[in-house]
C-alpha cells in the first residue's frame, strides 16, 4: 500500500507536467469536467475497490480450496452472467429506467457478498459458484449503467478519452481496494495476536499496563 501510494504521488505530477507540454495529448482531461463522467468514474472507482477477488475471498470469506472442476465452471459462469448484466443494463437504460438499474446493481452485489461470507475451506461447488454468478450480474448492471450515463453527454471527440478513464478507474479501484484490504487484514491480525498474547501470558499484559 505504501509503495502504491508513493508511486501514485510521483506519477501524478509527472503526468500533469507532461500533459501541459503536449499540444494534443492522447488523454484529454477535459472529459473529466463533465459532471456525469466525473460522477460515473467516482462510483466505478469505489465499486471496484470493494469488488476485487481478494476482498471477496479473504475479507468476506475464507479462501476456498477449489479444484479445477469447480474453478472452471465458476469462472465461465461468472463471465456469462457479467455479459448478461451488461445486456440487461443496456435494455434498462434504453427504457430510461436508470434508478432501477442502479438499485439492481447494488442489490445483486450485496447478495453476492453475503454469499462470500459462507466460504470456508470445504466449500461445495454450488456455494462456490452462485456468489460469483450473482456478482457478475451486479457488476454488469453497474458498469453498463455508468458507461451509458457517461457516454450520453460527451461528444465523439471525447469518447475515447472517457473509455481510457474508465479502464484506469477499473484497475486503480481494484489496486487501491487490494492495498487498503491488506492494511486492514494486517491491523486485524496484529490486534488478534496482541489479544491472544495478553490472554495466554498475563505477565505480558501487566507489563503493558
Amino acid at each position: 500500500m505504501i509503495t502504491t501510494t508513493v508511486l501514485f504521488a510521483l506519477s501524478v505530477p509527472f503526468f500533469l507536467w507532461n500533459y501541459r507540454k503536449t499540444p494534443d495529448p492522447r488523454f484529454h482531461l477535459g472529459c473529466l469536467r463533465n459532471r456525469n463522467v466525473a460522477l460515473s468514474l467516482t462510483i466505478l472507482l469505489v465499486f471496484n475497490m470493494v469488488s476485487t477477488g481478494l476482498f471477496q475471498v479473504e475479507f468476506l470469506g475464507k479462501d476456498p480450496e477449489m479444484t479445477a472442476d469447480i474453478f472452471g465452471p465458476r469462472t465461465a459462469i461468472g463471465a456469462a452472467t457479467l455479459l448478461g448484466g451488461f445486456a440487461l443494463a443496456d435494455y434498462l437504460c434504453r427504457e430510461d429506467r436508470l434508478m432501477l438499474c442502479f438499485m439492481g446493481g447494488i442489490a445483486f452485489s450485496l447478495i453476492a457478498k453475503s454469499g462470500f461470507i459462507l466460504y470456508d475451506s470445504h466449500t461445495a461447488a454450488f456455494q462456490a459458484i452462485w456468489p460469483v454468478a450473482v456478482g457478475g450480474v451486479g457488476f454488469g448492471l453497474m458498469a453498463g449503467l455508468l458507461a451509458t450515463t457517461a457516454y450520453r453527454t460527451v461528444d465523439e471527440h471525447h469518447a475515447a478519452h472517457v473509455a481510457t478513464a474508465f479502464i484506469l478507474a477499473t484497475y486503480l479501484g481494484a489496486s487501491l481496494g487490494a492495498g487498503v484490504l491488506e492494511e486492514i487484514m494486517v491491523l486485524f491480525d496484529t490486534l488478534l495476536l496482541s489479544q491472544s498474547v495478553s490472554e495466554h501470558f498475563p505477565e505480558h499484559r501487566r507489563l503493558q499496563e
